[in-house]
C-alpha cells in the first residue's frame, strides 16, 4: 500500500525542523557569549570562584568555560598579535549584532585610512579589506580571526575605528594580556 504523505503536515515537519535548528544555533552561540564573558572576567582578575558564584553556577562550569573559550584561540606570537587578534575577535561579534553597521564603520575607515598617503604595501592593505567588506559576511569574519600571515598584517592595519566603544576595547585588551602570558 502506498504511503500518502499530508502536505500539511510535511510543512508543518519542516517548519518544526527548522525552528529547532534555528534554537540549536542560538543556544550554541549563547554558550560561546557566556564562555567569551567569563574568559573576560577572568581577564579582569576575578577567581573562579567568584565568578562563579557572580554567575550562578560551579566553579567546575566556569573552569570547563575558560578551558573552551582559550581552547578556541590560535597560538600567535607576540603580544601585539594577541591584542589585534581580541580586538578583531570583539569586532566579529559585532559583526554579528549589527552587520550593516560594522561593514558601514570599516568602509568609513577606509576612506579615512585612504586620506593619508601610504606605500604600495598599504595601500596593497587597504584594497584587500575593501574587498573583504564588499563581500561575503561570513568571509570577513573567517579572514579577520584566519592565523595566516596575511591575516595578521590585516588585523594591523584594521579600519573598524569606532566599531567598539572603550569598556569593549579594554575588555578585548586585558584578555589578550592574559592569553599572551600564558
Amino acid at each position: 500500500m502506498d504511503a500518502v504523505l499530508d502536505p500539511r503536515l510535511v510543512l508543518q515537519a519542516q517548519l518544526a525542523a527548522a525552528a529547532a535548528e534555528k534554537a540549536r544555533r542560538e543556544m550554541l552561540d549563547a554558550a560561546v557569549l557566556r564562555q567569551e564573558a567569563i574568559l573576560g572576567m577572568s581577564a579582569n582578575g576575578a577567581s573562579v570562584r567568584q565568578i562563579a558564584a557572580a554567575i550562578g553556577c560551579s566553579p567546575a562550569v566556569v573552569q570547563s568555560s575558560l578551558e573552551r573559550a582559550r581552547g578556541r584561540r590560535p597560538r600567535l606570537r607576540g603580544r601585539e598579535n594577541h591584542v589585534a587578534y581580541e580586538l578583531h575577535l570583539a569586532v566579529t561579534q559585532k559583526l554579528l549584532e549589527d552587520p550593516v553597521g560594522v561593514v558601514q564603520k570599516g568602509l568609513l575607515g577606509l576612506e579615512r585610512m585612504r586620506e593619508r598617503p601610504r606605500g604600495p604595501v598599504g595601500e596593497g592593505w587597504t584594497s584587500r579589506w575593501e574587498e573583504l567588506l564588499k563581500g561575503d559576511l561570513e568571509e570577513l569574519r573567517k579572514r579577520m580571526l584566519a592565523t595566516n600571515e596575511e591575516a595578521e598584517d590585516l588585523r594591523h592595519m584594521s579600519p573598524f575605528m569606532g566599531v567598539l566603544d572603550d569598556a569593549e576595547r579594554r575588555d578585548a585588551i586585558r584578555k589578550a594580556k592574559s592569553l599572551a602570558a600564558r
